[in-house]
C-alpha cells in the first residue's frame, strides 16, 4: 500500500571520476526509504540492479558517518561494518538542507560511486505521478565493464574501427553504444515494492539480491508458449535440474547445518568430523583421504574437500546460510528454498556462482581468477555457442577461450603456463559447471590416481540457461 506524501524530494545524482560528468536529476516522494531511492537511482541511471550497494552520509543526530543498505542478518557482508536496514530508514530523517549529501555505491566489484545531492524540498504538484527524471546527461555506463578504468578502455575501443577489440566490444554491447544520449523522458521506474518482492521475495520469500529480476531473467529464460523447441529445450532443462547433484547435495548439506548450525574451528572452517558427516550424505561422496601407494594422507582442513568446501561457500554466498560469531546456521531463506521447484533452486544456485565472487574457491590464485570474474559473461557466450553433446577436445576449449578472454601466461616455462592454464579454465570454470550439470566431463586417469580433463560435452542444460538469455 502507498503512503500519502505531501512532499518531494529532488536530488541531483553524478557519477564520480568520469568526465564530461554523467548525471542525472530525480523527485522521489518524501516518505521513500532508501530502498526505494536505491530503485529510483538504478532506474534513472539504467544500472540493471543485480550487484551490491550502499549509502554513506552523516548521521544528521550523531555526527558521524553511517553506512545504509541491503544487509540483514540473513546476507553475510564482506567486513563486520554496522549497517542500517535500508527499507526501514526513510530519507526524510537523513536527509536536510543542511544534510544534503551522500555516497552511493553500486556494485562493489567495478565500484561505481555516485554523489547523490539533496537540491530542494518541494510540495507535490498535483497531476505528477513520481518519481520522475527531470534532467540528466550522457549514457551510463554498461554493466560489467571493469569500472571507471575499464569503462574508459571500452570508450577507447568502441571509437576506433581498427582497435583489436572493437569488433568484439560492440557485439558484447549488443550492436551499438552511445556514450552521449540519454532522454529524461525515456526513463520508466519500477515500483520499489514491486522489485522488492521480486528480489527478495516478499516478507516470506527468500531474501536474495542475487535474484533482482533484471539479473534472473539475463541468465534464465521465461516460460515459452510458443516455440515448440524451446519448450521441449526448457522441459529437458527442468528434468535435468531435477536430478542435478549438486542441488540435491546443496539440500544435504543445509539439512545438515540445520537451524541450531555449526560451530567453526577459530580458521572459520567446518570441523572435520562435519566435513566427513556431510561428504557422506552426498550423492557422489568425494574420496577425502588421499592414497599414493601403500600410504594414506588423510584429510586436514575443510579446505581439501573440495566439493564440501564449495558448496558450503556457494550457499553462504547465496544467502541460505550465514555465518555470525563462528557458527554457521540456516537463514530464514532456506525454507523458501526448499519450497521452490528444482529449476528455480539451481537458478539461484547458478546465478549466484556466476555473479558472486566464488571461483576462486577451488584454486588458490586470487589474481587468476579475478580476471576471469570480470569477464564471467562472456565466458557464458563462448560456451553458449558450442554444441550440445558433441565431444569438444578440452586442449582446443581451453585455447579458445583463454584467446577470446585476452588471457595468457608470460612465462618461458612451458609447463608453468600449461599449468597455469589448465587451472583457471579446468578447475576454476569446468569442475563447478560439471557439478551444476552444464557440462560432463572426459577424464583420462594419472598415477597416484589423478586425472586430466580431455574433453568436455555440453548438456541440455547449457542451452537454457545461456543461449536463450544471450541471443
Amino acid at each position: 500500500m502507498k503512503r500519502k506524501y505531501d512532499t518531494v524530494y529532488e536530488f541531483n545524482i553524478t557519477l564520480k571520476e568520469i568526465e564530461p560528468p554523467i548525471w542525472r536529476c530525480i523527485q522521489v516522494p518524501g516518505t521513500y526509504t532508501f530502498w526505494d531511492l536505491h530503485v529510483a537511482i538504478t532506474d534513472a541511471m539504467s544500472w540493471w540492479d543485480y550487484h551490491l550497494h550502499e549509502f554513506e552520509l552523516i548521521d544528521p543526530f550523531g555526527g558521524e558517518k553511517t553506512i545504509i543498505g541491503m544487509v540483514d542478518d540473513d546476507i553475510e557482508m564482506f567486513d563486520d561494518r554496522e549497517v542500517l536496514p535500508e527499507e526501514t530508514c526513510e530519507i526524510g530523517d537523513w536527509f536536510s538542507p543542511q544534510n544534503n549529501k551522500a555516497r552511493y555505491l553500486y556494485d562493489f566489484g567495478d565500484g561505481w560511486e555516485h554523489e547523490v545531492v539533496l537540491e530542494r524540498i518541494l510540495p507535490r504538484e498535483k497531476g505528477v505521478e513520481y518519481p520522475v527524471c527531470t534532467g540528466g546527461e550522457r549514457a551510463c555506463p554498461p554493466e560489467d565493464c571493469g569500472g571507471v578504468g575499464g569503462y574508459a578502455e571500452l570508450l577507447e575501443a568502441v571509437r576506433d574501427v581498427k582497435h583489436e577489440e572493437h569488433d568484439r566490444l560492440i557485439e558484447w554491447l549488443g550492436g551499438k553504444f552511445d556514450p552521449e544520449r540519454f532522454s529524461a523522458a525515456e526513463v520508466e521506474f519500477d515500483d520499489p515494492n514491486e522489485r522488492r518482492a521480486v528480489a527478495f521475495g516478499g516478507r516470506e520469500g527468500i531474501k536474495l539480491p542475487l535474484l533482482h529480476a533484471r539479473n534472473s531473467k539475463k541468465w534464465f529464460p521465461e516460460e515459452v508458449e510458443d516455440d515448440v523447441e524451446a519448450q521441449a529445450l526448457q522441459a529437458k532443462a527442468k528434468a535435468a535440474a531435477a536430478g542435478s547433484e549438486l542441488r540435491l547435495d546443496t539440500i544435504a548439506l543445509l539439512d545438515y547445518i540445520g537451524e541450531r548450525g555449526l560451530r567453526l574451528t577459530q580458521a572459520g572452517n567446518l570441523p572435520l568430523k562435519d566435513v566427513r558427516a556431510i561428504n557422506d550424505l552426498f550423492v557422489e561422496p568425494e574420496e577425502l583421504d588421499d592414497r599414493i601407494g601403500d600410504r594414506i594422507f588423510k584429510l586436514r582442513t575443510e579446505e581439501e574437500a573440495q566439493r564440501v568446501r564449495f558448496l558450503r561457500v556457494l550457499s553462504q554466498k547465496a544467502g541460505l546460510t550465514k555465518v555470525r560469531n563462528n557458527k554457521i546456521s540456516i537463514t530464514k531463506a532456506t525454507a523458501s528454498f526448499l519450497k521452490q521447484d528444482p529449476y528455480e533452486q539451481l537458478k539461484l544456485l547458478l546465478v549466484a556462482w556466476l555473479t558472486k565472487d566464488h571461483w576462486g574457491r577451488l584454486i588458490h590464485w586470487p589474481e587468476l581468477v579475478e580476471l576471469i570474474m570480470e569477464r564471467a559473461y562472456d565466458v557464458a557466450e563462448h560456451i553458449s555457442r558450442l554444441a550440445v553433446g558433441e565431444r569438444i577436445d578440452y586442449y582446443t576449449f581451453e585455447q579458445s577461450l583463454l584467446s577470446e578472454l585476452r588471457l595468457g601466461f608470460a612465462t618461458e616455462d612451458q609447463d608453468s603456463a600449461r599449468r597455469f592454464s589448465y587451472m583457471a579454465v579446468a578447475r576454476s570454470i569446468l569442475l563447478p559447471l560439471e557439478w551444476f550439470g552444464v557440462v560432463s566431463l572426459e577424464r583420462v586417469e594419472r598415477e597416484y590416481g589423478s586425472s586430466n580433463i580431455v574433453a568436455l560435452h555440453l548438456t541440455e542444460l547449457v542451452k537454457s540457461v545461456f543461449t536463450s538469455n544471450l541471443g
